[in-house]
C-alpha cells in the first residue's frame, strides 16, 4: 500500500472517528443518565485499560498544536484558581498542563480507569509533582 493511500485512509478514519465521537458526546450531554447504563459502563471499564499504555503516544501524535491550543486556553483564565478539577483525566495530560501555570492550585484528577490513574501517578512521581491528587472514580457519581 502506498504512503499516500495510507495517509488518505488514516485521514478518513480520523474524520469518521471525530464525527462519531462528536455525536456520542452530544448524545451524552443531552442524556447524562446514559453514563449509568450498563451498555455504556461495560465498554468504558474495558476500553481505557486497553489504550492506557499507548494513550500518551496518541496525544503526542496529535502534535504540538493540540498541546499549544490547550496551554493557550489556560492563559485566558484571568483569576488564578486555587482548586482545579480534571474529569476523565486519563494519564493526566490536562492535570499536568494546569499545574504549571497555576502552581499554587491543587489539582484533583479523576478517571474511572485504574490503569490510566496508575500511569498518571507514575508520571507525577517521575516529574516530582505533588500538587496533583489522582483518584479513581466515575464522573457520573460525583
Amino acid at each position: 500500500m502506498s504512503i499516500i493511500r495510507k495517509r488518505s485512509m488514516l485521514a478518513d478514519i480520523f474524520i469518521l472517528k471525530t464525527g462519531l465521537m462528536s455525536l456520542l458526546i452530544e448524545f451524552i450531554i443531552k442524556h447524562p443518565d446514559v453514563m449509568k447504563w450498563k451498555l455504556f459502563l461495560k465498554p468504558m471499564s474495558v476500553f481505557p485499560a486497553k489504550i492506557s499504555k499507548s494513550y500518551d503516544g496518541k496525544i503526542a501524535e496529535m502534535g504540538e498544536d493540540y498541546q499549544a491550543t490547550f496551554e493557550k486556553g489556560l492563559t485566558r483564565i484571568e483569576k488564578k484558581p486555587w482548586k482545579i478539577l480534571d474529569l476523565c483525566a486519563g494519564t493526566g495530560f490536562a492535570a499536568f498542563a494546569t499545574s504549571d501555570p497555576f502552581p499554587d492550585a491543587t489539582v484533583e484528577a479523576i478517571d474511572q480507569s485504574e490503569k490510566m490513574i496508575k500511569i498518571a501517578m507514575q508520571k507525577a512521581g517521575e516529574k516530582d509533582v505533588d500538587a496533583i491528587q489522582f483518584k479513581i472514580g466515575n464522573v457520573a457519581t460525583l
